[in-house]
């Protein structure tokens, strides 16, 4: 037999192998995205307690703390990302759905511990109860670094490409429905607190629900793409680092994933700043904790729901590079907005605005990420991008947060916020002129189309 024809037989049995993978994927559909769905309503009844992008600023503005270690705190989730290496080894054992369930779970443990120490530590040690609050965040966030891309390529290898969008909508949709319900229950629960226990009984509450979320993954019919099969078969005896140099430099040498990460690098560069939001609010507009946080979380868990809906449709019809030129330029919008606002409306205009950037971005460029190098594997591409945004989270939250500490009154200065906020419009702005004009188009493979408008 020649080279040629057994080289036409492993091609047709392994087109055979996609065309069966695919029918199996189609046919087990409604039940994964009903388990999928289950999670996100779930975790986000959860969040109706504590949404991070609230919280954080808002307990740690509360104790005092300087509003460089609320910038890191708040951007703890970026920070953590290395732990996505570890992950991607861990996918390649098998048992994908377990171990999410497993990471998850922990993440949630960890809350309930958090809240119920941080509610024995005696009044008055505030310095105390924000080293507490900073080392569990940081716990918390590396549990959801380690599950978070296994569920990624979970839910990649289940969900058929055209459709990502759609179910995405719908998911986000359903998980932001459920967290704004639950907001007024989650008020009514806390306010028997005052004002300090009432964020400690908040974690004990998210907790809870984010380990009875955590088991919902277990239902998925998890079947894994054949390509991915053949990957993790390959087991790297590489040591970790030289696995990650070589990872960063594949990604790095190819140009239109290199001009990706950098305009994404400014698009999380903005979103990093967000959190001063919450701050300025507090410190110039002076909004009590309590009022502020209600607003706030039914701010941001409805934006989930428009956000949700138009990245869905805009994905599926259009690419996931649109979507982020439109990210981008509504990031940019919402920090104009509050450099110009004095009053609580606007404020919540900026941050409703903001939310619907932030959570959208990840999906998103997760999304483009994956259609931008599908030969890698999701796990360790998810990890590499992470990584490539690293110092984004690092020196802008901590770097912004010393020019807020810088200004008059400890923080409370007009000026430094304003100052931070028209950094992050012009990041934004770049980051959409940058996705528009030279980032490349995944699905089509062009980068720019412009087409000239004759006049009558």
């Amino acid at each position: 037999m020649t080279d040629t024809s057994e080289k036409k037989i492993v091609k047709t049995a392994s087109g055979e192998a996609r065309k069966a993978y695919e029918q199996i994927v189609l046919r087990s559909f409604w039940r994964n995205v009903a388990a999928m769905t289950a999670f996100d309503v779930l975790w986000f009844i959860g969040m109706a307690f504590v949404v991070q992008a609230v919280f954080s600023p808002a307990y740690l503005n509360t104790l005092g703390a300087p509003k460089t270690i609320i910038g890191l705190v708040s951007a703890m989730f970026f920070i953590t990302v290395p732990m996505n290496l570890l992950s991607d080894r861990a996918a390649g054992r098998g048992r994908r759905k377990v171990r999410v369930t497993i990471f998850f779970g922990a993440s949630g443990v960890v809350y309930i511990l958090l809240g119920s120490l941080a509610m024995i530590c005696p009044d008055g040690y505030s310095g105390l109860q924000i080293l507490l609050y900073s080392l569990g965040t940081l716990v918390f966030f590396s549990f959801i670094n380690l599950g978070n891309p296994i569920y990624w390529e979970v839910v990649i290898d289940n969900i058929p490409m055209r459709r990502r969008g759609r179910v995405h909508a719908f998911r986000a949709t359903a998980a932001g429905v459920s967290g704004f319900t639950c907001v007024r229950f989650a008020e009514w629960v806390t306010q028997q607190f005052d004002e300090i226990r009432s964020f400690h009984v908040s974690l004990v509450f998210a907790g809870f629900f984010f380990i009875v979320a955590s088991l919902t993954p277990l239902l998925i019919r998890d079947n894994v793409d054949p390509a991915r099969r053949k990957q993790r078969k390959s087991t790297s005896t590489l040591p970790l680092w030289r696995e990650v140099q070589l990872l960063l430099l594949r990604l790095w040498y190819r140009p239109s994933y290199r001009g990706f990460i950098f305009f994404a690098f400014l698009l999380v560069g903005g979103c990093a700043l967000g959190p001063f939001l919450v701050t300025y609010a507090q410190d110039v507009l002076k909004i009590s904790p309590d009022t502020l946080e209600g607003q706030l979380k039914m701010v941001f868990l409805s934006m989930i729901i428009i956000g949700g809906l138009a990245m869905g449709s805009l994905a599926d019809r259009w690419g996931f590079r649109v979507a982020a030129i439109l990210q981008a330029a509504t990031l940019a919008v919402a920090f104009w907005v509050a450099i110009g606002s004095r009053g609580n409306i606007s404020l919540l205009v900026a941050y409703a605005l903001y939310a619907c950037t932030f959570w959208a971005s990840g999906v998103m460029l997760s999304n483009l990420s994956i259609e931008l190098m599908p030969r890698i594997r999701i796990t360790r591409l998810i990890a590499g991008m992470n990584l490539f945004l690293l110092p984004a989270y690092l020196l802008l939250p901590w770097s912004c947060g010393y020019v807020i500490d810088l200004g008059k009154g400890g923080g409370d200065s007009i000026e430094s916020y304003h100052m931070v906020f028209a950094i992050g419009m012009i990041l934004a702005i770049l980051s959409a002129l940058g996705f528009a004009l030279l980032v490349q188009e995944p699905r089509t493979g062009k980068t720019l189309v412009i087409r000239r408008i004759r006049r009558a």
